[in-house]
């Protein structure tokens, strides 16, 4: 994700902004573990430095944990997703799509993943561009928007990364809006800009699907959505087909959407040929019918190194 803006990071400083990060989630109880060798490695690895120096002062710091006494701990149970009528998006519908397990442990166990790294970055952008657009539906002319000024007065610092790393990826996110405006100027006025982060709630077919648009131009009599990506170009033709079918539900807008994707990193626009609407519309009620069934197979394949829970799947890759 670093390479999003070219920059590297200190590892023993980002070793400790995690270890920092992990420890203040924790609510009730969080426990620590290692191990002095790794398999049949002739090695031994020391503690970790920084849990010698920070978390050995405390008292309640225990060096043995007692299972039976960690077993008998009463926590809160978060409620669970209902299955029965689960609420989709494009997000949840495209995770089950690639392993339903995946599906399983986020909207059915609901366990928690952080924002980290790009994910932080991106979020950052979008919510940026979304205030610049909001200003513009609001009469502001672009010209006067001070870009920079929005950058500063938005910009969420990472939790993961030193002040100084940081500030290079917001002067990275600077030069990528600014790139934005001016592949898009034609289309920055009161009149063009239909919509910003425009949340949807709509019924597919007796099925709740939520979500939201992340721009929506207004040309001509016609629309079109854009998707705003930080990452490297690949094929988006179904999410964006996803997001054509719910803009015509919402609006009751039978006319075809053009469909575009913006790509921060290189500053270009591509156009995206939808795929027909009927398939989306059934493969949405496919998908709800698979989780009210629970079908929750695992489906090992080549994402199993991406997914944020293969430490805990026996079905991994």
């Amino acid at each position: 994700f670093d390479k999003l803006a070219g920059i590297e990071i200190n590892k023993k400083e980002e070793e400790f902004r995690i270890l920092y990060v992990a420890c203040t989630r924790a609510e009730e109880l969080i426990i620590i573990t290692g191990a002095e060798k790794i398999g049949d490695r002739r090695k031994k690895y020391p503690q970790n430095q920084f849990i010698k120096k920070y978390l050995t002062q405390y008292s309640s710091f225990a060096q043995d944990i007692d299972l039976d006494l960690l077993l008998s701990q009463k926590f809160r149970k978060k409620d669970r997703i209902n299955t029965e009528n689960p609420v989709l998006s494009y997000n949840s519908i495209a995770l089950y799509r690639v392993c339903p397990r995946a599906y399983m442990y986020s909207h059915v166990w609901n366990l928690e993943t952080k924002r980290i790294g790009g994910m932080e970055f991106g979020q950052n952008v979008h919510k940026i561009i979304e205030n610049i657009l909001r200003k513009i539906m609001a009469g502001a002319r672009i010209e006067e928007i001070d870009v920079k000024r929005e950058v500063d007065n938005a910009w969420k610092a990472s939790s993961v990364r030193s002040l100084s790393t940081d500030d290079k990826f917001k002067k990275a996110a600077l030069a990528q809006i600014e790139s934005f405006i001016n592949a898009s100027k034609g289309d920055l006025t009161k009149e063009s800009v239909f919509s910003s982060e425009d949340t949807f709630n709509i019924t597919v077919d007796g099925n709740l699907v939520t979500g939201r648009f992340d721009a929506v131009f207004q040309k001509n009599g016609q629309f079109e959505i854009v998707d705003f990506k930080t990452g490297d170009p690949k094929d988006y033709s179904a999410q964006l087909s996803f997001y054509g079918v719910c803009f015509k539900q919402k609006y009751e807008n039978e006319n075809d959407i053009q469909l575009k994707v913006y790509y921060l990193k290189s500053g270009k626009y591509e156009t995206v040929k939808g795929n027909d609407p009927r398939i989306e519309i059934a493969s949405i009620v496919s998908t709800a019918q698979q989780i009210r069934n629970r079908d929750f197979t695992a489906k090992p394949s080549k994402y199993c190194g991406d997914c944020a829970f293969n430490k805990i799947c026996p079905s991994k890759k």
